[in-house]
């Protein structure tokens, strides 16, 4: 929906863009490059190259980003980090989920969660005086995985769940 309003927009026009809130990669898996056949995007009005080279986009910042390297989902790119078309296009961590309790289950605001978040941060030490610890939303029992957790044991408090195999 957003490329045929951006193709359309006056030459002398400049944007930011910022995606997020999607399971694809970004931007190559979202453009249709790579390798995961559940994403079913739309056919689209232009090529990843030439998006990235309109001079109309300043910058883009993604989640879930796949532009350089490899991804399980895109494969390789072919483009270098080095690259013009690299340097418009920025990793933006994922952060707080927000919006699944306000927008979805409609039973609390993104504001009242945050007004928790800042209470709980008002009640806790200052972290130079909290102990250092790790919470690894994963499970330590896969055999490749055990060097890893055991270093990790060895030097902070390390708590692990159950959410991987």
């Amino acid at each position: 929906r957003f490329l045929p309003v951006f193709l359309a927009l006056p030459p002398d026009i400049r944007i930011t863009l910022v995606s997020g809130q999607e399971d694809a990669s970004m931007p190559r898996e979202l453009f249709g490059e790579g390798t995961r056949s559940d994403f079913k995007g739309e056919p689209l009005a232009t090529t990843l190259e030439a998006f990235l080279g309109d001079p109309r986009l300043l910058h883009w910042w993604v989640q879930n980003y796949d532009l350089t390297g490899c991804s399980p989902f895109s494969g390789c790119s072919p483009i270098s980090p080095s690259s013009p078309l690299a340097s418009k296009v920025s990793p933006m961590p994922i952060g707080l989920d927000l919006h699944t309790l306000d927008e979805k289950l409609h039973n609390q605001t993104a504001c009242a969660q945050q007004a928790t978040l800042d209470a709980i941060r008002a009640r806790l030490p200052p972290f130079g005086r909290r102990p250092d610890a790790v919470l690894a939303p994963f499970s330590c029992k896969r055999t490749d995985r055990k060097p890893v957790c055991e270093g990790i044991q060895r030097a902070v408090k390390f708590y692990t769940g159950p959410r991987a195999g």
